[in-house]
């Protein structure tokens, strides 16, 4: 079990995004079988762009990211999702804790094919002084849901949310 084994995701794992909030998340929860854990440590900032990319090669994926940014860190993540699969079904939930000072821009890159679905839910704990940016852009699938959140818990907590989506019929 993923949070059995690794206790310091298990301090962060669904405290953002309950398993029970609604029957996406309890569907997601059920089937869970990628994770991501970043720790961006206290007062690290990280100049050139954490890359990710994925290449989706199975026809389900159910992805949980947990992102923790300690006090007065800064990093860049990109996260480029595509794959060659003609039907996928991609169910992500990433929960974003961002401590005093800290700022994160998160670039979220979307290319599938016209048969894939894809549901996201993005969900930030945003502190005093600090800073998330949201960046999504959607080319392709035959429907893809996001939902994106911010929680703005202190003064001086910021978010900006930018969004890009391509579509056709």
């Amino acid at each position: 079990n993923f949070k059995e084994n690794y206790p310091k995701i298990k301090e962060y794992i669904n405290r953002l995004v309950k398993y029970n909030e609604n029957k996406f998340t309890s569907f997601h929860n059920a089937f869970f079988n990628n994770g991501l854990f970043i720790r961006i440590p206290e007062n690290t900032e990280v100049d050139l762009p954490l890359i990710i990319n994925k290449k989706i090669n199975q026809k389900y994926s159910f992805e949980y990211v947990v992102i923790v940014a300690e006090p007065f860190s800064k990093i860049k993540i990109i996260e480029n999702a595509s794959s060659e699969l003609k039907e996928i079904f991609r169910s992500k939930i990433v929960e974003v804790f961002i401590e005093e000072g800290a700022k994160i821009t998160y670039m979220d890159i979307q290319d599938f094919n016209d048969n894939a679905y894809s549901f996201n839910i993005k969900k930030a704990d945003v502190k005093k002084d600090s800073e998330i940016k949201w960046i999504d852009c959607v080319f392709g699938s035959h429907l893809t849901k996001a939902e994106t959140i911010s929680e703005l818990n202190a003064e001086g907590a910021n978010v900006q949310n930018f969004g890009v989506f391509f579509g056709n019929s």
